[in-house]
């Protein structure tokens, strides 16, 4: 596939211009395109609710086929693909990429502070690009839940921990078998985030990272703690790599043992980061919401877990609320909104493409009946509150 490079010098400024993706990359291109003096007839994007964004309108993208002449630029990374497919059906081919333009000098001043660490981030736009163009599999991240387990009781938990009555850890055979089978169509994975429940629960961890740390398709690994136990030293040597990363939560005194647990990672070696918690975002209970076709799309757009598959259990999830749901006995996800690796059978039935749709190409799942949603903008609470009956 060939993909062209929006040059400012050719660009005849009489022409609309639409930028695809009312985002982070969306902010980046808009930025500079008016560092050239160039301002967009409108941005495009899936969100109804979605109004005006950075001063600009915006539009659905049914409706750039009927912006005459418009010359559509592709602001985004993780559903860049999915973008140009539709435009594709749309009858739409004048879009470009913005490789060229995203390395113009700009006022950086004028950039929210997220969007600043993604700048930094230079090389994400064009591997999504070469990924596209080299026809690869690439995903940011993907949880492998080991445990059901946790050593905490957190009323708002997203992943829903407090509901399991009988939790249970996963047998590591399983887990490597089914991930494998996953892992077999993808040709880079960024992150590959294990986690619970507490991960440090989890008996066998040692044997899943060291199963991975030395897989080429993978090129970090995260492992998550609430850094309420100090786990043992051999365990602490046992996941050691060049590429394991131990992300440390500080939810305050229920993390007791931060401190040990820092110096324990420094003395062996271990890379690690402290994530602050300093708030969560209220998901809600698990009881159904009557949403709109048109809400459930909103929740969906607007929801950072959709962009958190979870793998579980064998089954591959479009975040780990879904994966969850199911496991407590509250939902089952239909055939078609999960992918199920757990035999060679059933695995055998997807193709690289099935996984990218998957990921990338769905308007909502019903899982998200049962959720607010998570985004960084909403429903922000304080974090880990322990429940203390139920």
């Amino acid at each position: 596939m060939v993909l062209n490079d929006f040059v400012v010098d050719k660009f005849n400024r009489m022409t609309p211009v639409v930028i695809y993706g009312a985002g982070v990359y969306g902010e980046l291109c808009l930025r500079c395109l008016e560092s050239v003096n160039i301002i967009p007839y409108a941005f495009a994007d899936r969100r109804s609710d979605m109004t005006h964004y950075m001063g600009i309108k915006v539009i659905a993208p049914e409706q750039i086929k009927n912006v005459k002449n418009a010359v559509v630029l592709l602001a985004s990374v993780t559903y860049l693909k999915v973008i140009i497919d539709f435009l594709k059906h749309e009858g739409v081919d004048n879009y470009f990429i913005i490789s060229s333009l995203l390395k113009l000098s700009i006022n950086e001043d004028k950039l929210s502070d997220y969007t600043k660490g993604v700048r930094k981030l230079d090389r994400e736009y064009e591997k999504a690009v070469e990924d596209i163009v080299n026809r690869k599999l690439r995903i940011s991240n993907i949880d492998l839940v080991v445990t059901q387990y946790c050593n905490l009781r957190c009323r708002d938990c997203g992943s829903l921990m407090p509901y399991y009555k009988t939790p249970h850890h996963f047998e590591a055979a399983y887990i490597v078998n089914s991930f494998d089978r996953l892992m077999f169509h993808i040709n880079e994975l960024d992150e590959l985030r294990i986690l619970g429940g507490e991960t440090f629960l989890y008996p066998n961890l040692t044997d899943i990272v060291s199963h991975y740390s030395t897989n080429t398709k993978i090129k970090k690994i995260y492992i998550y703690t609430n850094a309420v136990m100090l786990p043992e030293e051999d365990v602490l040597r046992g996941i050691r790599s060049d590429k394991t990363c131990l992300r440390i939560s500080d939810y305050g005194e229920l993390s007791r043992n931060k401190t040990a647990l820092i110096n324990s990672c420094e003395k062996n070696g271990i890379l690690y980061e402290i994530l602050n918690e300093n708030e969560w975002r209220d998901m809600g209970g698990v009881e159904k919401r009557s949403y709109t076709v048109t809400q459930l799309k909103n929740v969906f757009n607007k929801c950072e877990n959709a962009k958190c598959p979870s793998f579980c259990n064998g089954r591959l999830y479009i975040c780990p609320r879904a994966a969850h749901l199911e496991k407590i006995g509250i939902f089952q996800n239909k055939e078609f909104e999960v992918m199920d690796f757990s035999s060679e059978k059933k695995a055998a039935r997807y193709t690289k493409k099935d996984i990218e749709d998957f990921l990338y190409g769905r308007e909502y799942f019903e899982a998200c009946y049962y959720c607010n949603g998570n985004n960084r903008w909403e429903n922000l609470i304080p974090p880990a509150i322990q429940k203390t009956v139920g």
